[in-house]
């Protein structure tokens, strides 16, 4: 990110005279960015000043109120301008004892009678930040949105553009809605930079008003926006633009992105650069928008009264920025490289805002606590219906098909090994079958009637055993032994394999079939040995036949 912001590289970039028909939105978004230059600190007699865009910029400088380094470097450039050179500030106004709200307006001077309204928003007091949050409940106007409303209906301009960040821009889109037909008709266009909508009640008093804000509303929001997403989305049209936080407020994470100086412009520096609305800010808008749509316009009331109560807009404001509600843990980032403050320090305040916080909270009414946790509740709920459980339906679906592909190998590993068991059974008890036969008819040769060996018609008795061939085939069928069982240890561990991986019960069934096949190498082997001891007493017989035959 350059040095610069995109405010101020556009005020350096563009020459050319602003006049009603090149204003654009970055002079809205410029002005709306001066607005929160403190004028009335600036000027004694702001209210009765008139006064360039340069001077004004000049005289900002020279004074001794607080300017960021951003800011400063706005001014610098509009100090410089051609592109304001003839417009001219006047009609400053301020209210910081009742209400927190400023605006003024900026003539063009080109003869066309147009003017340019800028509302401030929130300067991060206390009072700002309890007014902020009556926007949940207040039904008929803030102060701030009513003395925007009174301000729009004294202009007198012929053609009005207004314009706003944050607060400012919930305000002059209010303050339009706010206002009578004949103004509204005067309104040529509105701008809001993050600014907020409105509650339900709020938009129904003023449904008239908002029906015509459609053609005349662009609203402009950071990738990562929360604050402009709060409430009821406004009519118009809804641009996201890409930001990068600057070095002053990178602390704070996506709400750094709240900061006018740190959105984008495009490369010809004419307009801010697009970009989409990111998944964070979508969900945040969601969960938020949803856990205020499950409370009344009352319970809204309650709660808000609550956190008044708790002095959370307090602590949001205190010493005057949004920066300090990060100020603990910015404190520990300090300290873990090397910062000036002490970690007792450190831990003393941190336990006093605890403290506080518990101690504020007892002293809360027993219906605010209930309202309180019911709040939370939902919030908890919708963070993980809307955040969580898309994530775990993701995750599950994936596991789904996981299993589904996992299930269907298993079929057909558990089809194969079926189809091979039976085979190897089938080849286990033809062998079964074959060795039978043969032993029986070996035995029955053996041990069969006497009279087979016996004289012949043709003399003695020529009787010839081929030995050898026994016993080749018994070394035969203890290879095929030797061969079911290696192929009942493959099977077995093809088993163990499956059992281990995939399925218990694929590998059940492969382990039973394996079992199986096991059982018909043990009977062959069984077989074997009883053909091996037919083979010796064949052996003996014969030589005893042999004998007797006197051969």
């Amino acid at each position: 990110m350059s040095s610069a912001s995109g405010i101020s590289e556009y005020v350096q970039s563009n020459g050319q005279t602003l006049n009603a028909g090149n204003y654009n939105e970055m002079d809205a978004l410029t002005l709306a960015s001066l607005s929160y230059i403190e004028f009335e600190k600036v000027y004694p007699d702001y209210q009765d000043r008139s006064v360039s865009v340069s001077q004004f910029a000049k005289d900002a400088l020279a004074s001794n109120i607080s300017l960021s380094k951003t800011q400063r470097q706005m001014l610098d450039a509009l100090a410089e301008s051609d592109r304001y050179s003839e417009c001219c500030i006047h009609n400053m106004e301020a209210e910081n004892t009742s209400s927190q709200w400023a605006a003024m307006t900026v003539d063009i001077n080109d003869g066309s009678n147009t003017s340019i309204i800028a509302a401030r928003g929130t300067d991060g007091t206390t009072l700002g930040w309890n007014e902020d949050f009556q926007l949940a409940y207040d039904d008929d106007g803030t102060e701030a949105q009513k003395l925007m409303a009174e301000y729009l209906q004294n202009s007198d301009a012929g053609n009005i553009f207004l314009t706003g960040h944050s607060k400012g821009g919930n305000n002059v889109v209010s303050a339009y809605v706010m206002a009578d037909s004949t103004v509204r008709d005067r309104v040529v266009h509105i701008d809001n930079f993050d600014g907020p909508g409105v509650n339900d009640e709020f938009r129904e008093q003023f449904r008239e008003g908002y029906a015509e804000l459609e053609g005349k509303l662009d609203n402009y929001y950071p990738q990562d926006s929360v604050i402009g997403l709060l409430l009821n989305d406004n009519p118009g049209e809804e641009h996201f633009v890409y930001c990068e936080q600057s070095e002053e407020y990178k602390s704070m994470w996506i709400l750094a992105e709240h900061d006018p100086y740190a959105w984008h412009v495009n490369e010809d520096k004419t307009a801010l650069q697009s970009t989409d609305q990111s998944r964070l800010s979508d969900a945040l808008n969601r969960i938020l928008d949803n856990t205020l749509d499950q409370l009344t316009q009352e319970e809204r009331r309650q709660v808000v009264n609550a956190l008044i109560t708790m002095q959370v807009p307090a602590l949001i404001g205190e010493e005057g920025t949004l920066y300090s509600v990060f100020d603990e843990p910015l404190k520990w980032m300090n300290i873990a490289f090397g910062g000036r403050n002490t970690v007792a320090t450190t831990i003393i305040n941190i336990a006093y805002k605890i403290t506080t916080g518990f101690m504020l909270y007892n002293s809360l009414t027993e219906e605010q606590k209930a309202l309180l946790k019911k709040t939370l509740g939902t919030l908890i709920v919708q963070a993980v219906e809307i955040c969580v459980m898309p994530t775990v339906n993701e995750m599950l679906d994936w596991l789904a098909e996981k299993y589904r592909f996992v299930a269907g190998v298993v079929r057909d590993i558990q089809a194969e090994l079926e189809d091979l068991a039976d085979l190897i059974l089938n080849f286990a008890e033809t062998i079964h079958e074959e060795v039978g036969t043969w032993c029986n008819q070996v035995l029955e040769f053996l041990f069969g009637s006497k009279t087979h060996y016996g004289q012949g018609a043709g003399g003695p008795a020529t009787f010839e055993v081929d030995v050898q061939a026994l016993v080749a085939l018994a070394e035969e069928l203890q290879m095929q032994q030797h061969a079911l069982q290696a192929c009942s240890r493959e099977v077995r561990q093809i088993s163990q394999s499956l059992l281990w991986q995939i399925s218990v019960c694929a590998g059940w069934q492969v382990g039973r079939l394996a079992g199986n096949v096991e059982e018909e190498a043990r009977a062959c082997g069984r077989m074997v040995n009883a053909l091996q001891k037919s083979g010796q007493q064949y052996m003996v017989v014969e030589t005893q036949i042999a004998a007797a035959a006197g051969l």
